[in-house]
């Protein structure tokens, strides 16, 4: 009887090393998707930076442009 004990333990303890052999393998690629999806994030955010600092450049050229058509139309109806 207790050897059988002895074996059903033993048992037990091969069975609960497996299942944390197994959850420190889960972890480890859950943290590795962490890893690679942190890293695509800051790639997001600075592609999102850069497409914000092209679209204030072109606002402003824009901006610019349109100041400057003005200007020539004030001119021109002043000469009038």
């Amino acid at each position: 009887e207790r050897q059988q004990h002895a074996e059903d333990h033993a048992r037990a303890l091969e069975l609960m090393e497996s299942k944390v052999q197994t959850q420190m393998e889960r972890l480890a690629a859950f943290q590795q998707q962490i890893r690679e999806q942190r890293q695509q994030v800051v790639g997001y955010l600075r592609k999102l930076g850069q497409f914000q600092e092209r679209q204030k450049r072109r606002q402003l050229a824009a901006m610019e442009h349109e100041l400057k058509e003005m200007k020539q139309r004030d001119l021109k109806l002043g000469g009038e």
